[in-house]
């Protein structure tokens, strides 16, 4: 009876089987037959997507030729469902490709990787001594995503790549492998001139747990300015369990007493759990390690110390509303209770207390992104400040709810309405330099190193308004650039999408209430 069941159910599971592999047949078949028809991207993407359950070698085959359009979402399409075809025949035929196209060894590094294929590891580790620094680029992020240990020492030489891009997945890579023989040229790294490879590095450090990066992060800490202060003490906290933010005369302090002694070790992950759940209550922002002679900055209630900030405002039509909690703004000599009222007061008095250290851009948005002085970062003189203020105390929302009276009564407000929308996506990509989808910028080194994006809506027009399509944008993006983004969240928000907006970009979340 057990030998006959047991039949039954390999039966069944064969019979799936087919069926399955024949229905893949049949979508590749129509999508052969209809792909070369469409124009429009919108179809293209569509029609590619529909594969994404036939989990075929066929599938492969016929994907692999669009991996070389131009268009970039087109092939970001293909990627995606190669990515998540688990057929074995589909993966070794992929393999096999390294080996004979040059120009598809990067896209194919990149769908070995999303797909964590262990399979292709031997043949991506012979690709990092490629010509093409984009193939080394690709290799190196696919080992770092398959996570295998083994790829170890063949990763490491890449720290020294002359091309910065390389660099920076290099050490992504480590950090997600964690292995021990990575701690050495991730300290190295603290020593290159790019601050991208620099902040790569101490991120690497926080998972690579090595007592010998205390000395360097703190020397970080003590001497250096702007955003590395931050990430550095950061690291610190990760290794040590100690939480003395920017202060470099507490973190000296802890240093002379015990983190220079031969015999301290660094706490278990366990015990540095243990040391989270023991404190009460989370510090909120800007109450650690804040210090006198250096100057940090702050914007409702996020501190930072970097010199090279990014102001991001949200000014949609709901920007008019008025803010639902009251007492929590009583008192502060703001101009009104609605939520622009707020939000330009404190940009205000955030500007008047910059240092000439600091340079600093504005953005605005609603349906569209109005960057001000084209967004470009201007040092925080007087008289740029002065101008700044006064800016930023003009600021009103593009159609509140002053003009849905006036198209309601007939008067023309409509138009305004439609400017007033909130096109989340488009002014976030302004502040990471509006970089061209699925293209790596060689060696790109952004001025900005911190965004605050503060907005009070749920993403309503753009080119991508779904929350989760926003985020892998994002994040593709701020991949090499490494930019910090603090998210500020003010009335009725999407707080799931904003807290991992934060999250997922180096950032803190702040819920400035209804």
């Amino acid at each position: 009876m057990f030998a006959l069941a047991a039949m039954l159910c390999v039966s069944f599971v064969m019979l799936a089987h087919s069926v399955h592999a024949m229905q893949g047949s049949v979508d590749v078949a129509d999508f052969k037959k209809q792909y070369p028809k469409f124009e429009k991207k919108a179809s293209k993407v569509e029609a590619i997507l529909g594969l994404e359950k036939a989990m075929t070698a066929e599938v492969a085959e016929v994907l692999l030729p669009i991996l070389k359009e131009e268009d970039n979402d087109v092939r970001a399409a293909a990627i995606k469902v190669l990515a998540g075809n688990t057929s074995p025949e589909a993966i070794q035929f992929l393999i096999g490709i390294i080996k004979k196209e040059k120009a598809l060894r990067a896209p194919i590094c990149q769908v070995l990787g999303l797909g964590k294929r262990k399979e292709g590891r031997a043949e991506i580790e012979k690709l990092l001594k490629e010509s093409d620094w984009l193939v080394r680029m690709r290799a190196v992020e696919a080992l770092g995503s398959i996570g295998d240990k083994a790829s170890a020492p063949v990763i490491i030489p890449l720290a020294l790549d002359p091309e910065t891009s390389v660099k920076v997945s290099t050490l992504d890579a480590m950090t997600l492998i964690a292995d021990d023989t990575f701690a050495a040229p991730l300290i190295a790294s603290l020593q290159d001139k790019h601050w991208r490879v620099r902040t790569a590095a101490i991120a690497g450090l926080c998972k690579v747990r090595t007592r010998d990066a205390i000395t360097p992060l703190v020397k970080i800490v003590e001497s250096d300015e702007g955003r590395l202060v931050e990430d550095a003490s950061r690291a610190l906290k990760a290794l040590t369990g100690r939480d003395f933010g920017h202060d470099y005369n507490r973190w000296k302090e802890w240093y002379e007493a015990y983190g220079k002694d031969p015999n301290y070790k660094l706490p278990t992950v366990e015990e540095l759990a243990k040391i989270e759940a023991k404190k009460n209550e989370a510090p909120r922002a800007g109450e650690t390690g804040i210090v006198k002679e250096r100057k940090i900055n702050e914007f409702l209630g996020v501190t930072t110390p970097s010199k090279k900030i990014l102001f991001i405002l949200d000014c949609s039509g709901s920007m008019d509303d008025l803010i639902l909690e009251k007492d929590r703004y009583r008192n502060q000599n703001y101009p009104g209770f609605r939520k622009i009222d707020i939000v330009k007061e404190e940009l205000a008095r955030t500007i008047a207390r910059f240092d000439m250290k600091t340079d600093f851009a504005i953005v605005t948005f609603a349906t569209k992104v109005r960057p001000w002085r084209k967004g470009e970062l201007i040092q925080a003189n007087s008289v740029n400040k002065a101008t700044a203020i006064d800016f930023a105390h003009g600021l009103e929302p593009i159609g509140g709810s002053g003009k849905e009276d006036l198209a309601k009564a007939g008067l023309g407000g409509s138009a305004a309405l439609g400017e007033g929308m909130t096109n989340t996506y488009a002014a976030l990509m302004f502040g990471l330099g509006n970089p061209k989808r699925g293209v790596i910028e060689r060696d790109s080194n952004p001025t900005v190193d911190t965004i605050f994006f503060l907005s009070d809506g749920k993403p309503s027009t753009g080119e991508f308004v779904d929350t989760d399509d926003i985020l892998a944008a994002v994040k593709e993006a701020n991949t090499q650039k490494k930019i910090t983004i603090h998210v500020l969240g003010i009335g009725d928000f999407e707080k799931g999408f904003m807290r991992q907006l934060a999250e997922q970009n180096s950032g803190q979340f702040v819920d400035l209430g209804k």
